[in-house]
């Protein structure tokens, strides 16, 4: 079973992730990818831009709107979980290579899952999902572990197939990247 953590975000407008971890997660654990998309394929979109947790830009100088901060693919994952009225919760991300933290749950899925973070108990809880997921209140987890050898460039889509599903949000015991 694959699990990650996640930042929750209640300032974010979106999901957002590192480009690099995902592509390891799709071709790792292919069967927990509902859809993988990039801005460049036959349904192509217009990449979103963002300028806050972003990593600075490899060369040191301030990048070119065009390329720093940018949000280039989509990948939507299958969870163990259903809404109450059996749904599936398909998870997605908006994705870039720039993006600072493996990946931020942001404000409309907290809405959309019911969710309110609870201190007193240290949990987020998801009332449309009926679950609870423990908050850790660490720093968020930043890139492939060194331990793990992924290059990017060698990354293949594959198609996942429906077999498998994987707790997500704040998932118990330690991140698989």
């Amino acid at each position: 079973m694959a699990r990650f953590r996640v930042h929750i975000d209640i300032c974010a407008s979106l999901n957002v992730g590192n480009l690099g971890v995902h592509q390891w997660i799709m071709m790792t654990y292919p069967d927990i990818v509902e859809e993988y998309i990039q801005f460049d394929d036959p349904n192509a979109f217009h990449p979103i831009h963002l300028r806050v947790a972003t990593n600075a830009p490899d060369d040191g100088v301030k990048a070119s709107i065009d390329q720093h901060g940018a949000l280039t693919a989509i990948m939507r994952y299958r969870t163990a979980f259903s809404f109450r009225d059996s749904t599936p919760f398909i998870l997605s991300f908006a994705l870039g290579a720039d993006m600072a933290v493996n990946a931020i749950i942001g404000l409309p899925d907290i809405k959309a899952l019911g969710g309110v973070l609870d201190f007193n108990s240290n949990v987020f809880k998801c009332s449309k999902l009926n679950t609870m997921f423990p908050l850790h209140g660490n720093l968020a987890d930043t890139g492939i572990p060194p331990s793990i050898n992924f290059d990017p460039s060698k990354f293949i889509r594959s198609k996942g197939s429906s077999a498998a599903t994987f707790p997500v949000a704040i998932a118990n015991g330690p991140p698989t990247v």
